[in-house]
C-alpha cells in the first residue's frame, strides 16, 4: 500500500479538488484506492451513522460503500471536545490510525490521506498533523490557494522546512489567468532552489465555483418556495442586495449567473432583481416574500429560497459552499476529475510514490 497525505496551508486551499480529481484518475489507471482521514473535524449522520463528513463524500465519489470499519481514527465533536477539556479522554491516537492503516492495506495500492490543514491542526488530540506525517512516514502534497504570491511561498517553504523530503511537491490553486506564466517562468524556478517540485498549478474555474440552486437548499436548510423545476440551475455568483433600489438594478444588469441574497422584506430589491438576469432569490431572515414577488419569480421561473440566518450570514455560508467540494456539490465532481488530468503533474506524483 502506498499512502499519499494531501494538507493544504489554509483553509479552503482545494484539497477535496484535488483528491477528487487524482483518486478518480487512479482508479482509471487501475489501482485500487481508499480514502482515510486521521481527524474527522466535520461530523455529520450518514446512513444512520455519526461520520465525518469528507469520509462520507469519497465513499460516494471513489465508490468505497462497501468499505467496512471506520475511515478516521477520531471525530471531534462537540461532546468529545467537553470531555478532552475536562480531562476525561486519553486515548492513544497513533496505535489507532496504525491499526486502521494495516487493515487497508491488505486490499489497496494506494490510501489517499486528508489532513485538516496548517501542520498544528489536531494538537488538542495529542497528535498534530505534522507529527502524524513524521510519525508514520507520510508523502506530502500541499496545496496553497493564491492569494498573494509572496505569502503563499512563504507558507510553503515553511512546509518544506517542516517536513524535508516527505514533501513531495505543492499545487497552486485558484490562479487568475494572468497569473499563469508568471507562476511558471519565476515562481517554479525559485521554488526548484529550495528542492521544492510544483505538481500543479490549476486556474480558477467558474465552473468549480459554480452551484446548483438544490445544492443551496440542502447546504442552507433553505424552504423552496418557488421554481422547484429550476432546482439543477446553477449559479457562478453571490450579489448582496443591501444598496438602494437605483444602484441595485445597475449592479444586478451587469452580473451573470447570479443569485441575489437579501433580506425578505425588501421588496424592492427583489423586484429591482426580478427585472435583470438573476437566477434566484434568496430571501434571509426567515421572512417570506409578498405574493407579488411571488407571481412575478414564477412569471420569470426564478427560483426563490428563503433561508433562517441573516444576509451577512447566508453570504458567509455560500462564499465556502462556492469553494468547497463536498457532499453538498456533487454536481462539480466531473469537472474537478477533468480540471486535475490537464493542470496536475499525475505521472509525477506515482513516480514520487514509487509507482508505474
Amino acid at each position: 500500500m502506498k499512502p499519499l497525505f494531501v494538507t493544504s496551508v489554509s483553509d479552503y486551499s482545494g484539497k477535496n479538488l484535488l483528491l477528487t480529481g487524482l483518486g478518480r484518475k487512479m482508479q482509471a489507471d487501475g489501482y485500487r484506492i481508499n480514502f482515510f482521514k486521521p481527524l474527522g473535524n466535520r461530523p455529520i449522520r450518514y446512513q444512520r451513522t455519526l461520520t465525518d463528513a469528507d469520509v462520507a463524500f469519497f465513499r460516494e465519489v471513489f465508490s468505497l460503500k462497501k468499505q467496512t470499519g471506520p475511515a478516521c481514527s477520531v471525530l471531534l465533536t462537540e461532546d468529545l471536545l467537553e470531555r478532552i477539556l475536562s480531562g476525561g479522554w486519553k486515548t492513544d491516537l497513533s496505535v489507532r490510525i496504525n491499526s486502521i492503516l494495516q487493515k487497508m492495506s491488505a486490499k489497496d495500492d494506494i490510501v489517499l490521506i486528508k489532513g485538516l490543514s496548517r501542520f498544528y491542526r489536531g494538537s488538542i488530540l495529542g497528535v498534530s498533523e505534522l507529527s502524524l506525517i513524521k510519525e508514520f512516514n507520510w508523502p506530502t502534497v500541499a496545496v496553497g490557494r493564491l492569494t498573494t504570491t509572496g505569502e503563499t511561498i512563504d507558507s510553503f517553504l515553511g512546509g518544506k522546512g517542516a517536513l524535508g523530503n516527505l514533501l513531495i511537491g505543492v499545487i497552486f490553486n485558484y490562479v487568475p489567468p494572468a497569473k499563469i506564466n508568471y507562476l511558471k517562468k519565476k515562481v517554479v524556478p525559485f521554488l526548484k532552489k529550495y528542492k521544492i517540485d510544483v505538481l500543479g498549478i490549476i486556474p480558477r474555474s467558474t465552473s468549480l465555483e459554480s452551484v446548483s440552486v438544490g445544492e443551496i437548499k440542502e447546504a442552507l436548510g433553505a424552504d423552496l418556495i418557488c421554481g422547484q423545476e429550476q432546482t439543477g440551475q446553477t449559479i457562478e455568483r453571490f450579489c448582496p442586495g443591501t444598496m438602494n433600489v437605483e444602484s441595485a438594478l445597475k449592479y444586478f444588469r451587469k452580473e451573470k449567473c447570479m443569485a441575489v441574497v437579501t433580506e425578505g422584506d425588501r421588496a424592492d430589491i427583489q423586484l429591482a432583481a426580478l427585472e435583470s438576469n438573476t437566477r434566484c432569490l434568496i430571501l434571509t431572515s426567515r421572512l417570506y416574500p409578498d405574493d407579488i414577488i411571488l407571481s412575478r419569480a414564477q412569471e420569470h421561473n426564478v427560483p426563490v429560497l428563503v433561508v433562517r440566518d441573516d444576509t451577512l450570514k447566508t453570504l458567509g455560508k455560500l462564499e465556502k459552499l462556492a469553494n468547497h467540494i463536498g457532499l453538498d456539490t456533487f454536481s462539480k465532481v466531473k469537472e474537478a476529475e477533468k480540471i486535475i488530468r490537464t493542470s496536475v503533474n499525475i505521472r509525477a506524483i506515482y513516480k514520487k510514490l514509487g509507482l508505474k
